[in-house]
């Protein structure tokens, strides 16, 4: 099972403060972060039909309600991720993504997110 693991040096926040062009640049910037990693890494991609299993971990000093507001500032990410995977969406029709949120807090968490990708390999046989 392919498993692919990037780090984001970034503080994610649902509830961004700013101007809207302020706002707009800092996505475009994390989005962009998150495509030179993937590109990094070789373009990695799933076999057509193959189900990705997407989980996202925030790390920072506090946490964010993880109904709402955790999957709201991943949201970039994972339209990002939508795009290096070559998918149609990120809807909840799409039944080959699973994306998964976890969070990590306490003093001295340096702010950072992790994105781990895996799937499994169809050419493989499983155990």
């Amino acid at each position: 099972m392919p498993v692919h693991e990037f780090v984001l040096m970034r503080h994610l926040t649902a509830n961004p403060r700013g101007h809207t062009r302020g706002l707009a640049r800092k996505i475009a910037e994390l989005r962009r972060e998150l495509a030179w990693l993937w590109i990094g890494a070789g373009k990695p991609r799933p076999p057509a039909g193959t189900a990705v299993k997407v989980l996202l971990i925030r790390c920072a000093p506090r946490r964010l309600d993880s109904r709402d507001n955790l999957r709201q500032a991943f949201k970039p990410v994972v339209d990002e991720l939508v795009l290096c995977l070559g998918m149609r969406d990120d809807s909840d029709r799409n039944t080959d993504l699973r994306v998964e949120y976890a969070q990590e807090s306490g003093r001295g968490v340096t702010s950072q997110a992790i994105v781990r990708v895996e799937w499994e390999d169809p050419c493989l046989p499983k155990v």
